[in-house]
């Protein structure tokens, strides 16, 4: 470890310009207001993109039970649902300048989710518009990993998370009547929030990572009414 150095002030800003510029963890020693030193480890930290975004088809199926009550045209209602996703999706890259013989990878996977929603619609006859919105459950998983190449020797950092998690769903859709029988098809958006991740330490340098659990799902369905 390093001997401590002294600083004050905007001395320390300058200090920590270094430490990011030469990637050099230090130890220095800074003053309170009340004239008390105190012990500081400056470590480096710089941000590296690998995002996933995209689209991806996959299967799905799930349970529903709810409830419809009618005024006129306008239809008040509300559902629970339960859902098994089997998707997954990864994103590996490389990066440029300074970190050029870095190369990054991550990976997310949605198990299961379910919700909890009310319903506003208005009927046609017998087709059905409508919105809804509520609460939203669901286990999600993702995992990331960084890999220096220095001539041919590999340093690897990783980490990941696993969760369930509450959050939010919003969406509508369109139904058909036929007797006790409705024929649907429904987009629902899906926020389940974030988590964040730390991956395992080499020579004082750490991987943080984090990931917001969002997906839009579209999906049919065949309902039966109880009269």
């Amino acid at each position: 470890m390093p001997s401590a150095v002294r600083h004050t002030g905007r001395s320390l800003q300058g200090c920590e310009m270094g430490v990011l510029d030469t990637l050099v963890p230090k130890e220095v020693e800074v003053q309170d207001r009340e004239g008390h030193w105190h012990s500081l480890r400056i470590r480096p930290y710089r941000t590296l993109e690998n995002k996933i975004d995209g689209s991806e088809a996959s299967f799905t199926a799930g349970v529903l039970l709810g409830y419809n009550y009618q005024v006129d045209r306008v239809v008040l209602g509300m559902e629970t649902d339960f859902n098994y996703l089997g998707f997954s999706d990864s994103n590996t890259g490389g990066l440029t300048g300074e970190f050029s013989d870095y190369t990054t990878k991550s990976s997310f996977d949605a198990n299961w989710f379910g919700t909890i929603r009310g319903r506003l619609g208005y009927a046609f006859d017998n087709l059905l518009i409508y919105g809804t919105g509520g609460l939203a459950y669901g286990h999600m998983s993702a995992d990331g990993k960084v890999v220096q190449d220095d001539a041919g020797t590999l340093t690897t950092w990783k980490g990941s998370t696993e969760t369930t998690n509450w959050g939010w769903t919003v969406g509508g859709g369109a139904e058909y009547g036929i007797d006790n029988w409705s024929l649907g098809l429904e987009y629902l958006y899906v926020d389940l929030g974030s988590a964040e991740w730390d991956s395992n330490v080499i020579d004082s340098s750490q991987l943080r990572g984090d990931v917001d659990y969002a997906f839009s799902t579209l999906r049919a369905s065949v309902k039966y009414r109880f009269r």
